[in-house]
């Protein structure tokens, strides 16, 4: 069985989507899909998406972080795609910075 999912991003001025806003729907969606395996129960099922989160976070570090990037699509035509994803970058700093502080964590 093949399953598409869409979520509604938008491409910046940069032609680079916003990975973290990305991420929030992907991981609602995720999030919405546990609910049923622990009967609606809210603590259970952040127990269980934090369980499979963490395992998932492991796995990848455990492969190295190859792969990782920005999806660039059509770029301003005086960028290139490193430039583009540099710019976006650089744009993004204070919210980043912002929502990890929200955290009580700090980016290094």
């Amino acid at each position: 069985m093949h399953l598409e999912t869409t979520w509604d991003v938008q491409i910046d001025e940069h032609g680079v989507i916003d990975g973290r806003e990305l991420a929030r729907q992907m991981i609602a969606s995720a999030y919405l899909a546990l609910v049923p395996y622990v009967d609606a129960c809210p603590a259970c099922a952040d127990d269980l998406f934090s369980a499979i989160a963490n395992k998932a976070i492991h796995d990848v570090r455990q492969e190295g972080m190859t792969g990782a990037g920005l999806y660039v699509g059509p770029t301003p035509a005086h960028l290139s795609q490193a430039e583009a994803e540099e710019a976006h970058l650089r744009a993004s700093v204070e919210t980043t910075r912002a929502m990890l502080e929200g955290t009580g964590h700090h980016h290094h």
